[in-house]
């Protein structure tokens, strides 16, 4: 969490700089967002009650009134999944294979598939896998699905296809038959 939210800053660092260097040499024309800025975007779309305050060195959350704003080191497990995965996706390098473990987890179920339909969408160039336990996640992303159906801690792994429009009882069914 510590090392993405450096990136982060070194993204919008970098990124402002740019700008000013680009303007102060006579240019025009819209500053590039920075991926800060674009995590905050869709943190904002994701939970529009717990709204981002940036600044040039720190990040807060604000809840609604009456209560304070805090320091995204004092944000809640979910917040900081949520937060984590965003700067993640946003900060892979272009056309990267992204592999997410457990990619549920700590993120309430309410938000869960928006979440991960605005990550895809945010990064067209990259491929998604999930690895995952919960067949109503799987089920419910429009993906080609595998499932596991032996491993040996050697490495060996057989992997199998299931079957296209496949729903989630199926799935479920399949998976108990391993």
């Amino acid at each position: 969490f510590d090392f993405l939210i450096q990136a982060l800053f070194a993204d919008q660092t970098n990124k402002s700089l740019a700008t000013h260097q680009h303007i102060r040499a006579g240019g025009s024309g819209p500053a590039e967002p920075t991926r800060l800025e674009q995590l905050a975007e869709i943190w904002d779309r994701l939970l529009p009650h717990r709204k981002l305050h940036l600044s040039g060195d720190n990040i807060e959350v604000v809840p609604p009134p009456p209560s304070p704003k805090y320091s995204a080191s004092e944000m809640s497990d979910g917040e900081r999944a949520i937060f984590y995965l965003i700067g993640q996706t946003l900060m892979a390098q272009p056309n990267t294979l992204l592999i997410f473990d457990e990619p549920e987890l700590h993120v309430h179920r309410s938000i869960l598939a928006k979440l991960w339909d605005e990550l895809e969408g945010s990064r067209p160039d990259c491929a998604f896998l999930f690895i995952t336990h919960d067949l109503e996640f799987a089920a419910g992303r429009v993906a080609q699905k595998f499932v596991i159906q032996d491993y040996d801690p050697t490495p060996r792994w057989a992997i199998e296809t299931v079957p296209e429009n496949t729903g989630l009882l199926s799935l479920a069914a399949y998976r108990n038959n391993v």
